[in-house]
């Protein structure tokens, strides 16, 4: 079999094809969030595509192919085009369960980019504190922070306990960091 198509076990009474946009007659995309091309390369006809992974956030991509030119395009992208209609101005894909790698109609759709952070709120999923990729502190390290701002002392001296700087502990005190 070849490495980029899997034919994974799905229900076919609940799964419906129809073109990827822009690319009628050599790609579909189901609602189920699989992309089927209908000229494989090998001659095989009709293969799935096997989504590979793109960045830490986990979004499936595949690689469309027309004319020579190879675009990588993100699976949620291409479900909503397909079912939904174009993207609305302003707006970008919401995957309502937080999950990146889901990609059924019924878990996505347009919405506002302040929409979105609020799903990652209630998901859970945004990098905030020890989750950031950047941060030099943990939680415990704030709350001792913290106390030792609130004995008086100075934020340089912890700043360099901690091997952050005294503007890094004025904005831990201040509640623009680590405010959560």
């Amino acid at each position: 079999m070849n490495p980029t198509c899997v034919v994974p076990e799905v229900n076919v009474e609940t799964e419906r094809w129809i073109p990827v946009v822009g690319y009628e007659g050599l790609y579909s995309v189901s609602n189920l969030g699989r992309v089927k091309s209908h000229h494989h390369h090998n001659g095989a006809g009709e293969c799935v595509l096997r989504p590979g992974i793109i960045s830490r956030y986990g979004h499936l991509r595949v690689r469309l192919c027309a004319e020579g030119r190879i675009r990588q395009m993100l699976v949620h992208r291409l479900v909503l085009e397909a079912f939904v209609g174009p993207r609305p101005a302003g707006c970008e894909c919401r995957h309502l369960d937080g999950n990146p790698a889901n990609n059924r109609l019924d878990n996505l759709c347009w919405g506002t980019r302040t929409e979105n952070m609020s799903d990652r709120d209630r998901h859970g999923t945004t990098a905030r504190g020890e989750r950031c990729g950047r941060a030099k502190l943990t939680e415990a390290n704030v709350h001792e922070i913290r106390k030792l701002l609130e004995q008086g002392m100075p934020q340089r001296k912890i700043g360099r306990l901690y091997g952050v700087s005294g503007v890094a502990i004025a904005k831990i005190k201040l509640g623009k960091t680590w405010a959560h």
